[in-house]
């Protein structure tokens, strides 16, 4: 069981990046879904470096967004994995640095992964001035795992006025030997608007020797600072995301997603991106 838990909060951290994109989120962190990364001594722990773009086509003449962003991530048996983030982002005229780190924690009793992370930005136009998560994984046997986590998002930027965000998230996943599916249900409060925004996400994946790919689908209400305000959006959503390493030391990272906000705007993504272990 311990050498179970150590990988999967191994593979945690090698795939920080191989999530969905969320408007206010640059850089999102790992959901609990391991991806492999050969490496010629596991037992030495790695260092890997990913550096990247994204690109984001607006409709409704909103424009274009651009991000470009640098990951460490840090992994080593029997320890905390952890990594940390500097993104550059283009939205709407202005430019938003943002600074993540997170750390994923592995617990023996009970058998889970504690995930802490927090992000800010100096100038947030835009992005959140400070965002927050805590979550937990709770395995069970036969491949079943249970994960809950809470998330806060202050916002006082040009483009967004004194405005806070809360999300609590539930999910249930279970792997089948390299697969994996995960259903999630979150709710969302914003200080300025009475309610709360429920939306559903499922996802499936492989995850291979040299080779993770994902797929998410989504629907619901969600938050978005949509260049005019930050509102409660009837969203839907359709993201794609693969790893491949070409050696033991090199990956490329690409993916896709679209995103369509009633009433807002449709949001195409194309993310790429090289991983280094070093």
């Amino acid at each position: 069981m311990k050498s179970t838990l150590l990988s999967v909060t191994t593979a945690l951290i090698v795939a920080a990046l191989a999530v969905p994109s969320r408007a206010d989120a640059p850089a999102a962190v790992a959901t609990v879904a391991p991806s492999p990364a050969p490496t010629p001594d596991a037992s030495a722990g790695t260092t890997q470096i990913e550096g990247g773009l994204t690109t984001d086509i607006l409709g409704n003449n909103k424009g274009d967004w651009t991000s470009q962003y640098v990951t460490a991530m840090f992994s080593k048996p029997q320890s905390p994995s952890s990594y940390v983030t500097v993104s550059n982002n283009q939205r709407f005229g202005y430019t938003d640095v943002d600074f993540e780190g997170g750390v994923y924690i592995p617990t023996l009793t009970p058998n889970g992964t504690l995930e802490l992370m927090a992000a800010a930005s100096p100038q947030h136009n835009v992005l959140p001035a400070f965002n927050y998560l805590v979550g937990y994984d709770a395995r069970a046997g036969g491949g079943m795992g249970y994960d809950l986590s809470t998330a806060g998002r202050i916002y006082n930027g040009t483009l967004s006025g004194s405005v806070n965000a809360n999300i609590q998230t539930l999910g249930v996943n279970k792997y089948f030997g390299s697969d994996y599916v995960a259903v999630t249900t979150s709710f969302a409060k914003l200080s300025n608007v009475p309610g709360v925004a429920t939306s559903y996400s499922a996802k499936v994946a492989t995850y291979l020797p040299r080779d993770s790919f994902g797929a998410t689908v989504s629907f619901g209400k969600d938050i978005e600072n949509t260049g005019t305000a930050i509102a409660v959006y009837q969203s839907t959503g359709f993201d794609a995301d693969e790893l491949h390493w070409f050696s033991a030391k090199t990956a490329l990272h690409a993916g896709l997603g679209f995103y369509n906000l009633a009433g807002a705007y449709g949001r195409f993504e194309v993310r790429l991106g090289l991983r280094q272990r070093i």
